[in-house]
């Protein structure tokens, strides 16, 4: 079965890649469709309910498998976190590098990753979302 997802997240793009903006990582994300679209007050609204739910603080390390062009991790970039994503569009992590340059994200899946990282906490939203989609299918 070829994988339609790779090739629907590696048309994603964003204008003034330069400056990426929490907002222009959720359309590259995919949150700008009728179906899904999300304000950056929701979005950030989320993050801070998953945060506290995991007790993330700011010196915590993260790692999100299937992170695309970032947008789950961009606010804990912005407070100083440590953030490593990966993802298998190379076109989201050329996204997600311009808005944090700082960070670690590869173009990989989570078999890529190494095993002797160490990371306080890791998640996966959309990865297994998608990974359950096409089991099913």
């Amino acid at each position: 079965m070829p994988n339609n997802w790779y090739k629907i997240w590696n048309r994603r793009h964003v204008d003034g890649i330069e400056q990426p903006t929490l907002l222009s990582l959720l359309v590259a994300n995919g949150y700008d469709t009728q179906f899904s679209g999300v304000q950056e007050s929701a979005w950030m609204a989320y993050v801070q309910h998953i945060a506290n739910q995991l007790n993330i603080i700011p010196k915590d390390s993260l790692l999100e498998v299937g992170c695309g062009a970032g947008t789950f991790l961009y606010p804990f970039y912005e407070q100083g976190n440590p953030v490593t994503g990966i993802d298998y569009s190379a076109n989201l992590v050329k996204i997600a590098l311009a808005a944090m340059p700082q960070a670690i994200i590869s173009v990989g899946e989570a078999i890529d990753l190494p095993r002797e990282s160490h990371f306080d906490v890791v998640v996966s939203g959309s990865a297994t979302t998608i990974a359950n989609i096409v089991s099913m299918s």
